[in-house]
């Protein structure tokens, strides 16, 4: 994986945590990995999905798109590129908003949405660069065992970093400017 590549995919994760976070919204893990030489983004996974904060839900799948844009806001080839892996994250987010519809809140929007969650991201950039920092920083230990071969046949390089761990990486108070 090229290193803007994997600088992409740690920060797209790590906002989306971020600000699963920030809406007290509890995060498992998330993941990078590279698989035969693939870009591949990694995943993130909730403790336990609340079906009461649908809402919480869809910023926070719209985060990865928006810190995707402010990381590359000078780089609008490598942007243009990362465009093709931010359905998912959109798509989520819209069947969040519909439901919501569904059931009668009638006052969320997908543009609201995003709003919201490029706040967040802007808000919390530092955050999501320690977390975002923390994941590279597994992956290139584990690319480094990976290739003395003390991962036995693994074909992919990957890194996780856990709840608790990313709690500690939130906790830390943000710097203060100046």
């Amino acid at each position: 994986m090229d290193e803007i590549t994997l600088r992409c995919n740690a920060h797209h994760e790590a906002a989306h945590a971020v600000v699963f976070l920030t809406l007290n919204v509890d995060v498992d893990r998330i993941g990078i990995w590279e698989a035969h030489g693939d870009r591949r983004a990694g995943g993130l996974c909730l403790d336990d999905p609340n079906p009461d904060r649908k809402y919480e839900t869809a910023v926070a799948s719209l985060a990865g798109i928006e810190s995707d844009r402010y990381l590359l806001e000078n780089n609008q080839e490598e942007l243009q590129n990362r465009t093709c892996g931010w359905e998912n994250d959109r798509n989520r987010a819209n069947q969040l908003l519909e439901e919501l519809r569904i059931e009668g809140h009638s006052g969320y929007s997908l543009q609201g949405a995003e709003v919201e969650a490029a706040g967040l991201v802007r808000h919390h950039w530092e955050r999501i660069q320690k977390i975002a920092e923390a994941l590279i920083s597994r992956y290139w230990s584990n690319h480094r065992e990976r290739a003395r071969g003390f991962l036995g046949e693994a074909t992919h390089t990957e890194a996780w970093i856990h709840g608790f761990e990313m709690n500690a990486l939130f906790d830390q108070p943000e710097p203060r400017e100046g």
